[in-house]
Formats: structure tokens, C-alpha cells, sequence
């Protein structure tokens, strides 16, 4: 027996959120979630409302909740007992997935995704562990929902817990943002990714890491990883991981009518060549509905396309003899101009205005044009579409987290991101370990250029002491003054050494210089003359102390 009262037959997972076991209610058999996690009143009444609401959802691809059970502080929910294989188990096994496998695996976690998002829900937490596939090959989707309450917990959760989620977590929720059907939708994105490549789109070393990565770097090319992953498949990807909530499928019935017309042309050999991140990507599709033949009308469909052959022919003959030679234009020299004056420029010459694209430019401003496709200078027939590519000025990134970092890692990946180390300056603090970084500026998650200084605050550990006499002098030119600096050595690392200098009217001198080991006693007495003696406290040559005895 568990916690509750229910017949325990074994144990199925366990994290720092959460402990799964196989359980017997009357004989037959469940699946239990356990909360780890303290409920406060408030994380127990968010909960029992998400469990109601996914009690009265009925979707086969989705784990049925059965019941929720209160007793005191803790809740258990009671869910169908599903067995499968994790797909990050599939994932490691047979991945990368044939782009059919793929794709019905991603409508089966969409439709479930589907159903959750009518019912005023989101599943928050979509990783391929959470993802089973049974042994009759159905997809199941586990745990919606339930870890809404604990966002701010999964964020300070345990390396492992961390890493398994960071993948998949859309960049928005790192900066604070709560979890909504478009993080879903990054989510499943990441998950259709790592099917078609065998790796997620973003890795790295620990989580953090990802985090940045996915705040600064563009999604990688799947077909780069995979060349057999048709071009209309990654752009349903890439569609989905995009960081521009605009430009991200608003929902996920958008995303799922996409992957069911690319099923359905993969079952029928018809065209994948087009991408829903084209700018108009319905346009020139070849729909289902008009591709499914039937044979009462290919009679009409012979005649038709005879007649347009017959007007090709006629408009061919018609310009070979020179009755109707298209006219030719140059293309203007667009560069550096607005969209209103390109606008002008192409109808004066008579072309016009094509796709706008947008590219980072450092010395472009934003707003205005780089160049065009064709080139300036080249000879194209009038009245065609020239396509703009735009500057969205320099390059941007996001300031990270520096904070509980130590000092030299903050400046690694600083330098990583491209950005530039400002003033680091070292201020008492005991709290925060000795060599880890206090506050920053830029704050965290700060848009900043490329090459952006960023000031650094460094605790130097407790507070030093640094007390002069209790009946200082009067200031005189010739007077000594003298003070006590007493603090402990902060740990950290093996040794410090401990450096402390004088600048009186005499000059700069070093009046202590040793190594100590970590918890020793620094208890030094230190005097100067002058009217203005200034004592300076170096730990590891980095000045953490400085006062003017008077």
C-alpha cells in the first residue's frame, strides 16, 4: 500500500516533480500520479480545476483521467492504465522515422493536442517522454495539463528534469511567459524534428545553454540533417518552431490541416514542392480534392488541357513572328530606399512590388532595402513582380541569465553570444557564494546589438569589516591613521590570495600579500599617514574592498 490507500503493484517513474506507480483500485488495474512538490491551497484548487475539466475529455489519443483523490495536502490523479514504449525510446532506436511514420505521429499528438485546446486546456508540458506508443502501435499523450500549477518549480527543478524538457520548451516561456496552445505547438514541433532527424532541433551541454541557443539562433534546416524530408515537411516544422508568435501556426488545427494534406500527398505521390512558410503557401498547392481523379470526368479534363495547349502554341507563334515581342525593363537600384520609394521606382518602370523579405543587416538601417531579387541591372520582362529583402538592422540577441553564475563562465558566454564583458566590479554579499555573479545590466532577456557591453556585479562574499579606532585623529598631513581588516576567506576554490594596499601621502604601498585556504581568519591591522589614507582589499587580484580613513 501508498500514500492514499491504493494497492501498489510497482513503481513506473520518478522525477523531482513526480512519482508514477502501477496501482490496484478494487482489482483492476491504473496508472497513478503522486505530486512531490508541497501543494500550497492555491497549487491544489488550480489542479483539481485542470483535472476536472481532462475528466470530461474523451480522446483515444489522449490518457483517460479516471478520478482525483484529495486527502489533506495531497492530490493523486487515477488515470487509464496505458503501457507502451516511451517515444524518446523510439526515438533512440529508429529514428530518423520514414516521413509517413513521422507524420502520422505528429497528427496523433496533434489531434490529441486538439482536443485538450477546445476544451479550454493546454498541456504545458509535451516532451517525447510524455508521448507513449502502445503495443497495438496507437499513440497516447500523457500528463496534460497537470504541470501548469509547478512552471515556476520545473524551472528550478533538478539538472536531469531540466534537460529533458528544455528541447522542447518554446524560447517564450524562458522569458516568463505562460504556457498556451502555441508553446504546444513549439513543443510538437520540436517533437516532429526530432523524429525526422533523430535530434532535437536545439542541444547543448545543459540547459541554459539550450535556452540561448533557442532565444538566438534560427531553427536548423531538417532537409540539411535528412535530404529525404520533403520540402513541404520541413516547412510545417520549421512553421512551428518559429520564435515569432506571427509568424508560428496560431493554431493547431492550422498546423494539422498542413500535415494532413502532406499525408495525404505522400500516400498519393503528389507534390510536396511548396512550404507553408512561403508567404502565400496555399497558393499553387495542388489540393486533395482536385487531385483525387474520377474517371467521369477525364474526358473534360483531356479537352480542357488540349485547348490550352493549343493556346500555348498560338501564343508562341504569335510572338515568333513578331507580332507581340515582350517588352524588357532594367531593374532599378532599390538599395537603401524605403518601401514607398521602391513602390514608386517599380511602377515607373514598370514592374512591380513582389515578396518582402527581412534580413538582419548591420549597416543598413531598419526599414530600408539591402537588395532585390532579380539584382539591380538586370533585364527581366515588364510588368513582372520584383522581390525586396529588407533590413531589420543590426543583429540582435537576447541578454541571458548571468545571475548564480560564476564570474569567468558569465564571460564565456557573453563572449559566445557575441557580446562584449563591461565593468565587472566585486560587492559584499552573503547570500550569493564568493566569484558568482549578482546582478547584471543589461537585466536578463534584454534585446541588445551584437557587441553590446555588459556591466557585471560579483559577490565578494560576506561583508569585510574594515574598523578604525574608535578615537580617530584629527586629519593632519603627518598623522598616522591605522584600521583593522577582518573578514573570513571565502570558499569557492582551493586558496585565495589575499592582497591589501595603502595609498597614503607616502605613495602606494602593499602591506599584506599572502595565500590562505577558505574559512581562514584575515584579522589585519593597517595603518597610512596623511590627512586621506585609502586601503584597498584584493581577493585573487580583484579589488572587493576600497574606504578612505579621513
Amino acid at each position: 500500500m501508498i500514500e492514499g490507500g491504493f494497492e501498489l503493484s510497482h513503481k513506473l517513474k520518478e522525477d523531482s516533480l513526480i512519482s508514477s506507480y502501477e496501482v490496484k483500485i478494487e482489482g483492476k488495474g491504473y496508472h497513478l500520479v503522486a505530486f512531490k512538490p508541497p501543494l500550497d491551497e492555491k497549487t491544489r484548487e488550480a489542479l483539481l480545476e485542470i483535472g476536472e475539466k481532462l475528466k470530461r475529455i474523451t480522446h483515444p489519443n489522449l490518457a483517460s483521467l479516471v478520478d482525483i483523490h484529495q486527502e489533506g495536502d495531497k492530490v493523486y490523479l487515477i488515470y487509464e492504465k496505458t503501457r507502451g514504449m516511451p517515444l524518446k525510446e523510439r526515438f533512440k532506436l529508429l529514428a530518423p522515422f520514414n516521413p509517413s511514420v513521422a507524420v502520422d505521429t505528429a497528427i496523433a499528438i496533434g489531434e490529441a493536442l486538439s482536443a485538450l485546446h477546445k476544451a479550454g486546456l493546454v498541456h504545458g508540458d509535451l516532451h517525447p517522454e510524455n508521448v507513449l506508443q502502445t503495443p497495438e502501435a496507437h499513440i497516447k499523450v500523457l500528463n496534460a495539463g497537470i504541470f501548469i500549477p509547478f512552471q515556476e518549480y520545473i524551472k528550478k527543478s533538478d539538472f536531469s528534469s531540466l534537460m529533458l524538457r528544455a528541447p522542447y520548451t518554446a524560447p517564450e516561456i524562458a522569458g516568463g511567459s505562460p504556457p498556451s496552445p502555441q508553446t504546444d505547438i513549439y513543443s510538437l514541433g520540436a517533437i516532429l524534428f526530432e523524429a525526422l532527424t533523430g535530434s532535437p532541433p536545439f542541444e547543448g551541454p545543459d540547459p541554459l545553454a539550450i535556452v540561448v541557443k533557442q532565444n538566438n539562433e534560427p531553427a536548423p534546416s531538417p532537409r540539411k540533417l535528412n535530404p529525404g524530408i520533403p520540402r513541404a515537411l520541413e516547412g510545417v516544422v520549421l512553421k512551428a518552431l518559429q520564435k515569432d508568435l506571427d509568424k508560428r501556426y496560431s493554431t493547431i488545427d492550422e498546423m494539422l490541416e498542413d500535415l494532413k494534406e502532406i499525408r495525404e500527398a505522400l500516400r498519393y505521390g503528389y507534390s510536396l514542392n511548396w512550404s507553408p512558410m512561403d508567404g502565400e503557401s496555399k497558393i499553387g498547392r495542388p489540393r486533395i480534392e482536385e487531385k483525387r481523379e474520377k474517371p467521369f470526368i477525364r474526358s473534360a479534363v483531356f479537352i480542357i488541357w488540349s485547348l490550352i495547349g493549343l493556346a500555348l502554341i498560338f501564343l508562341f507563334l504569335y510572338a515568333f513572328l513578331g507580332l507581340g515581342v515582350p517588352q524588357e525593363v532594367v531593374v532599378p537600384d532599390l538599395t537603401r530606399k524605403s518601401l514607398d520609394e521602391a513602390r514608386t521606382l517599380l511602377q515607373q518602370n514598370g514592374l512591380r512590388l513582389g515578396d518582402i523579405l527581412e534580413r538582419e543587416n548591420e549597416e543598413i538601417p531598419a526599414g530600408y532595402i539591402i537588395s532585390t531579387q532579380p539584382p539591380a541591372g538586370s533585364l527581366v520582362r515588364k510588368g513582372r513582380k520584383i522581390d525586396i529583402i529588407v533590413s531589420t538592422g543590426a543583429p540582435y540577441v537576447v541578454v541571458p541569465d548571468l545571475r548564480s553564475l560564476d564570474e569567468e563562465r558569465a564571460k564565456k558566454l557573453l563572449s559566445d553570444l557575441g557580446l562584449a564583458v563591461g565593468d565587472v566590479s566585486y560587492v559584499a554579499d552573503e547570500n550569493i557564494p564568493f566569484g558568482e555573479v549578482v546582478s547584471q545590466s543589461p537585466p536578463p532577456n534584454s534585446r541588445v546589438a551584437k557587441g553590446t557591453m555588459v556591466n557585471l556585479k560579483v559577490s565578494s562574499g560576506p561583508p569585510i569589516e574594515l574598523t578604525p579606532p574608535s578615537t580617530p585623529s584629527p586629519p593632519s598631513e603627518g598623522e598616522k591613521k591605522s584600521a583593522t581588516v577582518r573578514f573570513v576567506v571565502p570558499d569557492k576554490v582551493e586558496s585565495h590570495r589575499i592582497t591589501i594596499e595603502v595609498e597614503d601621502a607616502e605613495g602606494v604601498h602593499t602591506v599584506y600579500d599572502n595565500v590562505h585556504k577558505p574559512g581562514d581568519l584575515i584579522d589585519q591591522e593597517v595603518e597610512g599617514v596623511g590627512a586621506e589614507v585609502t586601503i584597498r582589499v584584493y581577493i585573487d587580484e580583484n579589488l572587493v574592498k576600497e574606504e578612505v580613513l579621513k
